[in-house]
């Protein structure tokens, strides 16, 4: 095919030739910038969220190890409050058993032989009749009186004892020595204790409640 353009107007149509090339070519590198833009911009976005999601398990976990290490401090503090508690009802035991001991073994004669002898802790609310209650107290009923007044917690000794003895008055006497002491209160021998004349087998249930030092 003949081209029969002048010279100029060929000119004119290669620049346009040329233009358009180069606009589809910029037009195409556009569009992949938009789309390396969009690419780049939700990567930013997924990396962000992890950031985001890395800085929350951070915190809960420092969370957890705080909580977790409160807790340990307080099983450490409950521990050792146990530990003072064992230790001052261990203490406490230990006095009250020597106090009793000191009271209780001069009343053992040679005609009285144990079997065995229990003494364990225990504690009671009574009313304790102090000066101002008993100013208080006067010319009313006494029953109303302790009734209105609280009760007070006391720690005690609660004993058993049980042996044999040469004779019923010789059992009588030694009942007679206990309730002698201030310190033995609710002194109770079974019933079959008196059953024998000679050498009974006697059982006896007292409180001990030492005397205040």
């Amino acid at each position: 095919m003949i081209n029969l353009l002048p010279p100029q107007d060929k000119n004119e149509f290669k620049k346009e030739i040329i233009f358009k090339k180069i606009s589809i070519i910029l037009f195409f590198h556009f569009i992949c910038l938009l789309i390396l833009i969009f690419v780049l911009s939700l990567i930013s976005a997924f990396f962000t969220q992890q950031t985001e999601i890395v800085k929350e398990q951070a915190v809960q976990q420092e969370q957890q190890a705080q909580s977790a290490q409160f807790q340990m401090y307080k099983a450490d503090a409950a521990g050792f409050n146990d530990t003072l508690n064992k230790l001052e009802v261990f203490w406490r035991g230990q006095v009250l058993t020597s106090d009793f001991l000191e009271k209780f073994l001069p009343l053992i004669s040679s005609n009285v032989h144990l079997k065995s002898l229990s003494f364990k802790m225990s504690s009671k609310k009574i009313t304790l009749a102090t000066p101002a209650v008993l100013q208080k107290a006067a010319g009313e009923d006494s029953a109303q009186t302790a009734e209105s007044e609280p009760a007070a917690q006391i720690i005690f000794g609660a004993v058993r004892v049980e042996g044999v003895i040469d004779s019923r008055e010789g059992l009588y006497e030694f009942k007679k020595s206990l309730e002698g002491q201030k310190e033995f209160q609710e002194i109770v021998f079974a019933p079959a204790s008196w059953a024998h004349a000679a050498f009974p087998d006697f059982s006896l249930n007292f409180s001990f409640l030492p005397a205040k030092k």
